[in-house]
């Protein structure tokens, strides 16, 4: 019973602390003060804070709702918040991401959202981290949950830069790399920090529970934080 008791505290501050951080964040970084630059400023202002309802949204929304009454997931939960999802949705759709990768478990809601931006063609689900070979076409990766493993974190970073190396020099196409890492606790939070040292991302924009990672070498090295 008392060992419940702290569970139930340490979810009750954590989330306190959450909504704090985010309530500073709507006031300070909501409209991308202190945000230098021009790409950055767009994305924040026109992609992470846009709150326009997509049609698509009523019926995942549903379906959403549908999938949480039904689960049963234990730790490491998938994302199962409308708005973090509705999130990757304009993310991908601002992108026009056409391969993602998915680096998940099983019961992903992901997928559903990323292929109803009609940008998506194909979404590569991977529990664990695939060869280059597999996944060469990917110019967008969501990370829903980071290894806890140092060698498995150590060959995402390399895939990471292998995919952006690949993206730079090709001729074909407009694609840029960008990776999407889900922090939602301390811990994935810790994981992402020593991630984002080996892989080496050029521009990243903090949004709490998620991270976006351009790997542009075009744009201005530099981290900035927001709220969505």
């Amino acid at each position: 019973m008392n060992r419940l008791r702290k569970v139930k505290r340490l979810v009750t501050l954590r989330g306190l602390t959450q909504r704090l951080k985010r309530s500073k964040r709507l006031i300070i970084n909501r409209r991308g003060d202190g945000v230098h630059s021009p790409y950055a400023y767009h994305f924040i202002t026109r992609v992470v804070r846009n709150a326009r309802p997509y049609y698509c949204f009523t019926e995942l929304r549903e379906a959403l709702r549908q999938a949480r009454e039904l689960s049963e997931e234990k730790p490491p939960r998938p994302i199962r918040k409308a708005r973090t999802l509705e999130l990757i949705f304009r993310i991908a759709h601002e992108l026009q991401a056409r391969h993602v990768l998915l680096l998940t478990g099983e019961t992903s809601f992901v997928p559903r959202y990323l292929m109803a931006t009609g940008s998506v063609e194909q979404v590569i689900e991977r529990q664990h981290i695939p060869a280059l070979s597999e996944v060469l076409t990917a110019s967008l990766v969501v990370v829903e949950r980071i290894p806890l493993e140092d060698r498995e974190r150590s060959q995402l970073s390399s895939l990471l830069k292998d995919l952006a190396k690949r993206k730079e020099a090709s001729v074909v196409g407009t694609e840029r790399m960008t990776a999407l890492i889900s922090t939602r606790s301390h811990t994935a939070k810790r994981l992402a920090r020593l991630l984002r040292g080996e892989a080496k991302p050029q521009l990243v924009i903090d949004l709490i529970d998620i991270e976006v990672w351009f790997f542009d070498t075009r744009l201005t090295p530099s981290i900035y934080k927001s709220v969505y």
